[in-house]
């Protein structure tokens, strides 16, 4: 049961990257995407990025 445990929390954290990032370039399906092939983690920082360069470019 342990496993299933941790692929559940893995997809609910790619989601959650995905939430994130569904009004930056990146996109809902494309943060999801990338957090699933690399890591929540990875794509959290990617995410953070592309939120930091929207910003920027609209000051």
């Amino acid at each position: 049961m342990f496993p299933y445990l941790i692929f559940v929390l893995y997809i609910v954290c790619a989601l959650g990257v995905g939430f994130l990032a569904r009004r930056t370039r990146m996109g809902w399906f494309g943060a999801f995407i990338l957090s699933l092939i690399l890591t929540p983690a990875i794509g959290y920082l990617l995410v953070l990025g592309f939120m930091r360069d929207r910003r920027h470019r609209h000051s």
